[in-house]
């Protein structure tokens, strides 16, 4: 068993746990399997991507508070036009990995709107597969740290990544449309989050935020876009390096 993935928010902690459960021991669960009711005290900051016929990644799903985040309605619009120079890269790279190979990425990264305020984000990207296609979707949450007044008003739109994780819950990558089938072990959290209290006073919001982290296994290294991503491994507990 993989060590559980750490958050700094329950509502990306919940998301992920909901998905972990649907997908059993599999690498991904199918999108008919995403009950918007057992997540509805989540749902407004959930959203899905999907692949246009360009190559282009497209919101085809947006939650309300998530939506409330651009200022805007984000169906149909371009994922990546939030992220622009070496964090459009990144982004880029992450979405690849989480839709070609099964990964999960988790990240958090500081917004900034016209005036110059700042707010801190996590975001979680899930693999979610579509029953009859060979497509591969993905399913995720975005949610600030704080509450400002002027969300809703002004787009926190200058991103800056500042924390990364990308992590295999099948503890080795699959190249997506691979022949066979292929029965994976599942990520079981030390405290599986309860929908009915997500939101829960007594448990804060936010934990300290965490530096990025890299799981390395057998030192195999492979290249995602300018990424350089080591893979976990059965046989080999994953020893935790911090990147300075």
């Amino acid at each position: 068993m993989q060590r559980p993935p750490r958050f700094t928010h329950r509502t990306t902690e919940a998301l992920f746990a909901y998905w972990d459960r649907r997908r059993g021991d599999r690498v991904a669960p199918e999108r008919s399997e995403i009950e918007p009711s057992d997540i509805r005290t989540i749902l407004p900051d959930t959203f899905i991507l999907e692949e246009d016929e360009r190559g282009k990644i497209l919101w085809r799903l947006g939650g309300t508070r998530v939506c409330a985040l651009h200022c805007r309605e984000l169906k149909g619009r371009d994922f990546l036009v939030d992220w622009i120079g070496a964090e459009k890269e990144t982004i880029s790279g992450l979405i690849e990995a989480v839709r070609k190979e099964g990964a999960v990425a988790i990240l958090q990264f500081d917004g900034q709107n016209r005036r110059k305020s700042r707010l801190q984000h996590e975001m979680v990207l899930l693999p979610l597969d579509v029953f009859g296609r060979n497509e591969r979707r993905v399913l995720g949450a975005v949610v600030p740290m704080e509450q400002p007044y002027w969300i809703g008003i002004e787009p926190a739109s200058e991103r800056k990544i500042t924390g990364m994780r990308l992590l295999w819950p099948s503890l080795k990558p699959k190249v997506f449309g691979q022949s066979g089938v292929e029965t994976v072990p599942r990520v079981v959290p030390e405290a599986m989050p309860d929908f009915a209290s997500v939101f829960a006073p007594e448990r804060p919001a936010n934990r300290p935020s965490e530096p990025p982290v890299l799981r390395l296994a057998d030192n195999t290294a492979r290249r995602v876009r300018h990424l350089m991503v080591f893979d976990g491994g059965k046989a080999t507990p994953p020893q935790e390096v911090t990147p300075r």
